[in-house]
């Protein structure tokens, strides 16, 4: 569709509305913020873009902590009411049951759901009329009623407050598809599968495996490889399957992955070499020959055997790579990838 010009403005539909606690000579203070953003994951970093002459930067800058609570639509009044008064006329400490957590100047709302308390890192980005001040996050609070181990909280339970562009409040809708997942159904539609594959569903016994973390985009995965081979070696141990990529479903650009080895028991870590535990149980597993930037399309349809057979990802892909790229042509090269599945609830 043809598009004009509007003149230059934020284009973002909807933004998350948080409050901003901080402790100003020593009282709870709040502030109403519609500019936050995680800005790193490991560790993890959030950003709150806030006017220089707003009275919380004061408590922000006296203890270099500060705390960001999630309020949800049953805190709509309060949480408005904050962004429109000064800490400086009104107390707004009595608007909330506030509580301390480890960093003891970051004052946290037990009303709203989710709660985190951040430790100013000195690090700010100036502009005109705000300032970006980034908090590493010493420690999140969930409700017990929302939080599941090992799951995130339930988005449609927590209900947050969202800002428009037509400065009015909104909620959360339905759920249209796996946020870093169902975009593989783009690529199983726009590329040919000149690959072979094949699909399966497996009982495998639980293993253990040496690995070291590096970054995907630091070309370290054959250096890895290498690394973990040398510490068994020195231990004696023989690799009964890999090298292999441990990864999340999802995988983002910047993600952090696992490079090692299957062995047939535990062998000793140095620090940067570690033990894991590939727990027993089902897998899905897809074979697959073809060269490894082609493998896309396959994904996805591996993704789609999943769910057709009433399974879903718990959250981890192992990727087992069978050949030498260097000795293979990419045309022969085979992976084995394996995702521990569940039956869908």
């Amino acid at each position: 569709m043809e598009k004009i010009k509007v003149g230059p403005f934020i284009p973002m539909p909807v933004v998350p509305t948080v409050v901003v606690g901080t402790n100003v000579d020593g009282k709870p203070n709040y502030l109403a913020v519609g500019f936050v953003s995680g800005v790193n994951i490991k560790p993890p970093i959030i950003g709150i873009s806030l006017n220089r002459k707003h009275y919380s930067v004061r408590g922000l800058l006296q203890n270099e902590t500060f705390s960001v609570n999630v309020p949800t639509v049953d805190n709509l009044l309060e949480t408005d009411y904050c962004g429109l008064v000064s800490g400086r006329s009104v107390d707004k400490s009595c608007l909330f049951s506030s509580f301390y957590g480890e960093l003891k100047t970051a004052p946290m709302i037990e009303e709203f759901p989710i709660v985190c308390e951040c430790k100013y890192t000195g690090q700010k980005v100036d502009f005109a009329m705000d300032t970006i001040y980034f908090g590493e996050i010493v420690q999140a609070y969930v409700n017990q009623d929302l939080y599941k181990k090992g799951q995130p909280a339930d988005i449609i339970k927590i209900n947050p407050l969202l800002t428009g562009l037509d400065r009015q409040y909104r909620v959360v809708g339905d759920s249209i598809g796996k946020a870093f997942s169902i975009g593989w159904d783009y690529a199983s539609k726009k590329q040919s599968n000149s690959d072979s594959h094949d699909f399966e569903i497996v009982n495998r016994s639980p293993k253990y495996f040496l690995y070291k973390s590096c970054d995907i985009q630091a070309n370290g995965i054959g250096n890895a490889i290498q690394e973990v081979l040398r510490h068994a070696e020195h231990f004696g141990a023989q690799p009964i399957e890999g090298p292999l990529v441990i990864r999340n479903e999802g995988l983002e650009p910047e993600a952090e992955i696992k490079v090692g080895f299957i062995f047939k028991s535990a062998v000793q870590g140095n620090g940067e070499i570690n033990v894991g535990r590939m727990n027993g149980g089902r897998f899905a597993k897809c074979t697959y020959v073809g060269p490894y930037e082609k493998m896309s399309s396959t994904l996805s349809s591996f993704h789609e055997f999943i769910h057709a057979n009433g399974f879903e990802g718990t959250g981890l892909v192992y990727e087992f790579y069978i050949n030498d790229p260097s000795l293979t042509p990419p045309e022969k090269l085979e992976t084995i990838i394996l995702i521990p599945v569940q039956r869908i609830s």
